[in-house]
């Protein structure tokens, strides 16, 4: 299959995320599959380095274009750490290079501006492992912006330079920046990796810096009633002495041991205290906590969400966004056993808000996949038989021009065993598809029961490229189900027609916002209906069937 190359690029004010779409066999990566031996290799000939910048853990493996090429691997120093190094210098890189004696070329680059060119490039002569390399002039860091920092390399084919962490990738964007013809990340490439790219900072400080080992902790899903903690290390790495007023922004679920009190570091001295986090809800927490000091403040970003899977749940409506990730309720399974399945995603765009899950066909450095991938949600409980229950959700392919992906609803009453579910719908999604379609779903024919999971199942697609669901409701009310989404319309807005997606015959209306009838009718199925005789502007679509009337909104261009 051929794969046509799209670019689609944005920037984020709080991260460095760019969009992705399916790339072409010229960009495909591998990896190398092979370890290299670690040598310190190109010595550093500063003096005076204070510290150092990463996002990446230790080297795991290298990776390449398949078929060769130039690319630039770069991670990016934020704004933050430009204002806690206001002052001194990007001194050295220190990067791990494979398979050097065959790369073509291989240069340094910084870039202040990634719509422009680079403000910084030196060559360097790389070697099998960790490079450190000096650069001939310090450069200053920024007092504003940012500052992207790496290398851009040229290979020829079956080369694989590029040192990578196992990952996943640092969930901003900040460690696994690439760039080939434009800027992407390599997670939205289905490589959740970062970069072994280092930025060490030198100079000579006037004063303390405070340093804090981790700005950020999300503590994840921890079971209501249960805690858990991080500990975290201030340190200066300035000259002085470094005190602490205060912390603020901390409250319960979260507690800290911080005390400001024992905070006096003389240079390169430093102590740790613990951050906890003991939920009493299921809900999510953000805080930020503000540690005041004479050098700058430092702030931690803190999250957390409890979770509590003891009982199936019974009380409606149930809806997950995944804001937070995938909770610890849900069943992961990958039947193809190729190591990829449904995954937590907050690069590409959400229905709503930023967090989705995904599930690969094709991958960035092993092509086609083949997937059978189940993500199973907590069990329900729709023994109240007075309910009409329902299920909906959004779903559409990563990419318009790659978006036949097939997939599958399944119910199991027993347990999480895939053999123990019931198919009870099925779609390839249409091509051409750029936005999400919303779903809807009966479940009535599983009332009385006291356990029901509910299966999202990627299968029968090879060699497309992705699939995203989001925004997941289960619904019982009592009655006539009103506005639950038992259909779905493609493409919303539409121009000439609209495709309505049904699983019984149907009565259809379509009115315009005066409440006049435009189109009135039966529909079964993929049913389409021409628009082009209706005005532009804002319609409701009712479905009715012989229990349930579901209603949506219908914008035509």
């Amino acid at each position: 299959m051929k794969k046509t190359y799209f670019l689609l690029i944005f920037f984020l004010m709080s991260s460095f995320l760019f969009a992705q779409v399916k790339k072409n066999n010229e960009v495909t990566f591998m990896k190398s599959g092979k370890v290299t031996k670690e040598i310190n290799s190109i010595k550093n000939g500063t003096k005076a380095l204070i510290d150092s910048i990463h996002y990446d853990g230790e080297y795991d493996d290298a990776i390449g274009l398949v078929n060769g090429g130039e690319f630039g691997a770069y991670m990016v120093i934020t704004g933050d750490n430009l204002i806690t190094y206001s002052g001194l210098n990007l001194t050295d890189v220190k990067t791990y290079i494979n398979d050097a004696a065959q790369i073509s070329s291989i240069e340094i680059r910084l870039y202040t501006d990634t719509t422009g060119t680079p403000a910084y490039t030196q060559p360097f002569v790389p070697v099998d492992g960790w490079n450190l390399v000096n650069l001939s002039t310090p450069f200053a860091l920024p007092a504003t912006g940012y500052l992207v920092v790496g290398y851009h390399v040229s290979t020829p084919s079956g080369v694989y330079p590029a040192g990578i962490d196992a990952g996943p990738s640092e969930p901003n964007g900040y460690g696994d920046v690439i760039y080939i013809n434009g800027w992407q990340n390599m997670a939205a490439l289905g490589t959740p990796i970062n970069w072994n790219i280092r930025a060490m900072i030198g100079g000579e400080p006037t004063g303390p810096i405070a340093k804090i080992s981790s700005k950020k902790w999300a503590a994840g899903y921890v079971k209501v009633g249960e805690s858990t903690s991080n500990t975290f290390t201030l340190t200066n790495i300035g000259v002085g002495t470094l005190t602490s007023s205060g912390i603020s922004g901390i409250s319960a679920p979260f507690t800290t041991t911080f005390n400001p009190a024992s905070v006096s570091l003389g240079t390169g001295a430093n102590i740790t205290f613990d951050i906890a986090f003991t939920p009493t809800d299921e809900n999510i927490t953000v805080q930020t906590a503000a540690i005041a000091t004479n050098a700058t403040n430092l702030e931690i970003s803190l999250s957390g969400k409890g979770f509590n899977c003891d009982n199936p749940i019974s009380t409606f409506p149930w809806t997950e966004d995944f804001e937070y990730g995938i909770s610890p309720c849900y069943t992961i399974l990958d039947e193809d056993e190729d190591g990829d399945s449904w995954f937590y995603n907050t690069i590409w765009e959400a229905h709503n808000g930023t967090g989705l899950v995904s599930s690969f066909s094709w991958n960035s450095y092993v092509g086609a996949l083949t997937p059978d991938n189940w993500l199973i949600t907590p069990a329900f409980d729709f023994s109240d038989a007075s309910k009409t229950y329902s299920l909906s959700y959004f779903v559409k392919g990563q990419d318009p021009n790659y978006s036949t992906e097939h997939y599958g609803i399944f119910v199991s009453t027993t347990n999480t065993d895939p053999a123990s579910f019931t198919m009870i719908f099925d779609e390839t999604l249409p091509a051409g598809t750029g936005t999400y379609l919303e779903k809807g779903i009966s479940l009535d024919a599983y009332k009385g029961n006291t356990t029901v999971y509910i299966a999202f199942r990627h299968f029968n697609s090879t060699d497309i490229f992705a699939i995203n669901i989001d925004d997941i409701t289960v619904d019982g009310k009592v009655g006539v189900a009103e506005n639950e989404k038992s259909f779905g319309i493609y493409p919303n807005p539409a121009n000439d027609y609209v495709k309505v997606y049904t699983s019984e015959l149907s009565n259809i209306t379509i009115t315009d916002i005066r409440g006049s009838v435009v189109y009135a009718g039966q529909v079964n199925n993929n049913d389409i209906i021409s628009t082009k005789n209706f005005m532009s502007g804002l319609y409701i679509v009712t479905i009715e069937t012989k229990d349930n009337i579901s209603r949506t909104k219908l914008i035509i261009n």
